[in-house]
């Protein structure tokens, strides 16, 4: 998972959206499926956000590992 930001603008004024994207495979493409939309944020929001991407994917893997060793 990744930020991926929209620049916007609107009113003489630039605005930058953020996004928590992750990358699937699907066939033979690999495609970027949003997770949520974060909207504006200042760099201590990006910093948060980042974290919160790297902690769903150390999670994410966990649970795969304890489903896979369940299966067994």
């Amino acid at each position: 998972m990744y930020l991926r930001h929209t620049t916007l603008r609107k009113d003489g004024k630039v605005h930058r959206y953020w996004r928590l994207v992750r990358s699937v495979r699907i066939g033979r493409r690999v495609i970027q499926q949003t997770v949520a939309h974060l909207g504006e944020l200042d760099q201590h929001g990006r910093l948060e956000a980042r974290a919160l991407a790297r902690h769903l994917i150390v999670f994410r893997k966990n649970r795969n590992c304890l489903t896979t060793a369940a299966g067994m």
